[in-house]
């Protein structure tokens, strides 16, 4: 291509102001690939796709226009990520080549890159990762070992050292940083970055960071979390990051693994937009995950950080949260400044989800709560897989139809027959159900009787008795119960306790009576290899409901067929499967229905 022919290309002729802002929206646009993730994924949590990062330099790369206006641009020189690529390890010798494959003793970080991104964005506010994460980590911890036997060396690429070297490079821009993402496989690079962070030794003690709405830090190793004791254990002490300036517009804070203060964690978040009398919001989403026991808030603690979260709108508790000594749940833990109940109120949350090891440390945690507005809950049994027994969620989904129960011993079937108990959640629209088992039948009734505006229910690896009890009342043993779940428009399985036929007659029986689904999605399971043949029977099931029964229209819409593993999106527009060529030959009015 002639040096004309690239002088005459239609982009080239676009006004500077506007070819910046579309290299604004290549750097900054959230990737399709991070929001399709589950939320328990690391990328998940992320505030932008790493590989972001390499598009200002390809822009910047094509011809010297779009260098000058990508170099003019300081706003897509803003991410900057920090990986174990940009360690260089050498072997030490005299012949001056760096090798990718030697111990890391002999390794050093190539900064140039950083460097780069911090001199071109200016005095833009920076998001940062620093994702020290090493794909072929064998899970050991170096620091856990008192020698290495047999020649074996643990040692991580990305040390204590890099994570070190990396801070220090940044911390001379504090005030610019938005967002702060720290990924570690093992934990002494994460307590290096807490030492510094927590200004204890940092020669940056002056500085704060009045920019960042963004706080992650994840030990990214759960196995570690189901030890009683924190390992390693010299490595146990309690530390908190920006603990003498706080973080006066933090919106999101992500701990997963990594222990702080916690009877000072409530003092670094923002305060709320009442006490604020600004438009302003404190905090929104909280999620501890993968703590062990020994390094766990108490309830006092953990209600001091709610407290201080009345905006917040989305809350994960993981293998975390608060153990309490007794059996049930004391209200007298909470300290002053609750509700009457003797509740944290959080009028705003949307979203609650809890991975419990411990059924009745789930259900005390709830009932600290009170979240009326409550939309979306996720419950988990997350108990280790090699676990020898089930762990009974009888308490946990009784509580959501009962709410607090002080004047009964325990819990039961009888609980929630009488006219004094009332939901504590009554908004809820999704609910999501995973590995979560019961000893009664009548534990998911009545959980269900306390849904009457669900619309979307996922259950993944739950008890039978969940799906029994969907069974309409007039084909179920006892025809004096009511018809659960009415509004149920959405229904995701993923279980291999039963065959799909026994779907089918489900989604067929609650048809007849008038509660039929609008959409089914059933997930694959790894080791079953005749799924796919019963999903189709269950796909022809569905469609024979749909027009025999003569359920909701006459014609077949796109939330009517069933969704298994995605393959819908192979005919939407850019698909493998899109071709409007041929399309075009076939109108509307000849398609198959």
């Amino acid at each position: 291509m002639t040096k004309g022919s690239i002088n005459a290309a239609p982009v080239n002729k676009l006004p500077v102001e506007l070819l910046s802002y579309i290299f604004n929206l290549g750097t900054h646009s959230k990737d399709i690939r991070l929001e399709d993730r589950d939320e328990d994924e690391d990328e998940g949590h992320l505030d932008f796709d790493p590989f972001c990062e390499v598009f200002p330099h390809t822009v910047a790369s094509v011809n010297r226009h779009w260098r000058r206006v990508a170099l003019s641009t300081s706003t897509i020189w803003t991410n900057v990520c920090v990986t174990i690529s940009d360690i260089v390890v050498g072997d030490g010798d005299d012949d001056g080549i760096w090798r990718t494959k030697a111990p890391a003793r002999t390794s050093r970080l190539d900064t140039s890159r950083v460097d780069l991104q911090l001199i071109r964005s200016r005095s833009s506010p920076l998001d940062i990762i620093i994702d020290s994460r090493d794909p072929d980590w064998d899970f050991s911890e170096p620091e856990s070992y008192s020698d290495h036997n047999m020649g074996y060396d643990p040692d991580h690429p990305f040390s204590s050292t890099h994570m070190m070297k990396v801070l220090y490079l940044l911390l001379p821009h504090l005030p610019r940083w938005r967002s702060l993402a720290i990924l570690t496989d093992t934990y002494a690079p994460m307590y290096t970055a807490l030492t510094i962070l927590s200004n204890s030794t940092s020669d940056y003690h002056f500085a704060h960071a009045p920019l960042l709405e963004s706080l992650i830090l994840m030990r990214c190793n759960e196995f570690a979390s189901y030890c009683p004791s924190f390992s390693p254990p010299h490595l146990k002490g309690a530390l908190l990051p920006f603990a003498q300036t706080g973080l006066p517009q933090l919106r999101k804070l992500v701990l997963s693994g990594v222990h702080v203060d916690w009877s000072a964690v409530h003092t670094i978040l923002p305060l709320s937009s009442k006490d604020r009398g600004e438009l302003e919001r404190g905090l929104e989403t909280l999620e501890l995950g993968y703590h062990s026991e020994d390094v766990r808030p108490t309830p006092k603690e953990f209600a001091d950080i709610l407290k201080r979260c009345p905006d917040l709108r989305r809350l994960t508790v993981r293998v975390s949260g608060p153990v309490w000594e007794g059996d049930t749940f004391d209200r007298s833990e909470m300290g002053e400044e609750t509700t009457d109940a003797g509740c944290v109120c959080l009028p705003e949350l949307q979203s609650l989800t809890i991975g419990y090891t411990d059924v009745m440390d789930a259900t005390s945690m709830l009932a600290m709560m009170e979240a009326s507005n409550l939309r979306a809950v996720r419950l988990e049994d997350t108990n280790h897989a090699a676990s020898l027994h089930d762990e009974d969620s009888t308490p946990l989904l009784e509580y959501f139809a009962t709410g607090p129960v002080d004047d009964l011993e325990g819990y039961g079937p009888e609980v929630g027959k009488g006219a004094h108990c009332v939901s504590p959640f009554p908004m809820l629209e999704d609910v999501t159900l995973e590995r979560v088992q019961t000893s009664t039948h009548a534990a998911f009734e009545l959980f269900y009787s306390a849904l009457p505006n669900l619309k979307s229910l996922s259950l993944a690896h739950a008890s039978v008795s969940a799906y029994m009890a969907l069974w309409p009342k007039e084909f179920s043993p006892d025809p004096s119960s009511p018809n659960q779940l009415p509004n149920l428009e959405s229904l995701r399985v993923r279980t291999d306790q039963f065959p799909m036929d026994w779907i089918t007659s489900l989604v067929h029986h609650r048809s007849l009576v008038g509660l039929g689904l609008k959409r089914i999605r059933i997930d694959p399971v790894e080791g079953e290899d005749d799924w796919e043949e019963e999903v189709v029977d269950l796909t022809l099931g569905i469609d024979a409901l749909t027009y025999e029964d003569n359920v909701d229209v006459a014609m077949r819409t796109s939330e009517d067929r069933l969704i298994w593993n995605e393959e819908d999106e192979a005919f939407k527009p850019g698909g493998a499967f899109d071709d409007p060529i041929f399309d075009s030959f076939f109108p509307p009015s000849h398609a198959f229905i």
